[in-house]
């Protein structure tokens, strides 16, 4: 009987595998496919987290950098203010120490000249330590800024409020601060010869002075105050119409306090220093005149913007050549008003009203017909004398009623409308006034975005904005 042992030996050629657990394991380890990305993934698992890292880097960075640029820019045109008394340099650095940045300024440029100022620097700001600071050179932030303030041909008319009105609480003082910031801001201390501001103070009416009164043909009876009575014509053109004669003022006081023979609040201011100052760049000479400035009798805001805007309508270039001639306005302003179609040339008025137009009186003309009455008139309030020495049943034949204020309020949009459609841009500021004054004062001014409604020490703010407006401050890079 033959064996058969196949179990027991190897078939031949092959050779045998031992069978322990060792050798199992190594064997099924060889023949399995799991684990074979492990490799793979171990470095893509470090370059994730390097590119996690550097993306905390970058965002780190843009954040500081956003912010220095913001506040550079902020620092550069408050710099390139040519009425700020700090130097460019030291502005810069105020605002960014504020900030809390210690930057550097490398490098830096600041130059003033004749039609503004330009500052161009750069900050480099090293980042704080945190997060990240895998890429070196994310370690600094730098920004870059140019920033002008140019300031082309400007015709300015500053138009003020001067009425009964302005005697409640500091309406009065506000309006002086608010006014001397305007100029500071306009004209720079060196007198720019680019820039011409006209003062306009108006009351019940505008005293035009005597330097435009007598260039004007008029019939002038008396010297006491130097206004004319315009027809209601008049105030539907930008143009004063210099071949009509017009009527001298009536020099009177209205307004009166029930016992005093008062005679400092007339209808047309008497005194020299709230005449018109046409075409200055006399930045001292301007506020030694807003200083002065008092509380005196009704509202015609029409007026007021009347000879604003004649001072600057380039038809009355030979009123302003005359100015120059009786040495009253600089010769650098030979030629002004310039014509609306010059572009290198701006045109703004600036009004500030603190009401509606008033109703307005006058003497009866048979009260008010010669020199002796005109001397009378000079010496006594009206109601002071009347009250005194004219029986209650005569009284109402001493005086007539001149215009009602709804029609010096149609006057002021008639304006209003005239100057703008010359190209003249207005700002209009309703100071402390009643809806109706806000309602004016929007509809006379160039856009709602040139249109003020302010309060207290808001004027100077206001104020402030136009003028900066004006001189067309500017962010260039």
């Amino acid at each position: 009987m033959t064996l058969h042992q196949d179990h027991l030996s190897p078939v031949s050629g092959v050779t045998a595998q031992p069978n322990g657990p060792r050798w199992t394991w190594l064997a099924r380890f060889a023949r399995s496919e799991e684990g074979t990305i492990l490799p793979f993934a171990i470095p893509l698992v470090v370059a994730v987290g390097a590119i996690s890292y550097i993306g905390v880097d970058l965002m780190r960075h843009e954040l500081f950098r956003t912010n220095l640029q913001a506040t550079l820019d902020r620092a550069a045109l408050a710099a390139a203010d040519t009425a700020r008394v700090q130097t460019p340099r030291e502005t810069v650095a105020a605002y960014l120490a504020q900030a809390d940045m210690a930057a550097t300024l490398a490098p830096f440029d600041a130059q003033t000249v004749q039609n503004g100022r330009y500052v161009q620097t750069s900050a480099n700001l090293a980042l704080p330590p945190g997060t990240g600071n895998l890429v070196p050179a994310l370690g600094t932030a730098r920004a870059d800024t140019r920033v002008s303030e140019t300031v082309g041909n400007l015709e300015i008319s500053l138009v003020l409020d001067i009425s009964r009105n302005m005697a409640t609480g500091t309406r009065m003082q506000n309006l002086r601060d608010a006014a001397d910031a305007f100029i500071n801001t306009v004209l720079p201390a060196d007198g720019n010869s680019q820039v011409s501001l006209s003062l306009v103070p108006f009351s019940e009416q505008v005293n035009i002075g005597w330097p435009l009164f007598s260039q004007l043909s008029t019939n002038w009876v008396h010297n006491y105050s130097y206004c004319i009575e315009m027809p209601p014509a008049e105030y539907s053109t930008a143009t004063l119409t210099q071949a009509f004669t017009y009527p001298q003022a009536q020099h009177f006081q209205w307004d009166y306090d029930g016992y005093s023979n008062t005679r400092t609040n007339t209808v047309c201011p008497r005194y020299s220093y709230e005449t018109i100052l046409p075409l200055s760049n006399d930045a001292t000479a301007l506020k030694a005149r807003v200083a002065q400035l008092q509380p005196r009798a009704g509202v015609a805001v029409f007026a007021g913007v009347k000879w604003g805007t004649t001072l600057l309508d380039s038809n009355s270039s030979n009123l302003v050549n005359g100015l120059i001639t009786q040495g009253t306005t600089p010769t650098v302003f030979s030629g002004r008003p310039a014509q609306s179609t010059d572009t290198n040339t701006q045109k703004s008025l600036v009004v500030v009203a603190s009401g509606t137009n008033t109703d307005s009186y006058r003497i009866a003309p048979s009260l008010y017909a010669n020199q002796s009455h005109y001397a009378h008139w000079n010496a006594y309030n009206f109601w002071y004398y009347v009250s005194s020495y004219v029986p209650v049943s005569q009284r109402n034949n001493w005086w007539r009623f001149y215009y009602p204020g709804s029609t010096g309020d149609q006057m002021t949009r008639n304006i209003c409308d005239s100057a703008k459609a010359t190209g003249i841009i207005i700002w209009a500021v309703s100071f402390e006034g009643d809806a109706a004054t806000d309602t004016l004062m929007r509809n006379c001014a160039s856009s709602p975005n040139h249109s003020f409604a302010v309060s207290g020490s808001q004027l100077t703010g206001a104020l402030g904005s136009i003028a900066r407006s004006i001189t067309n401050q500017r962010l260039s890079q």
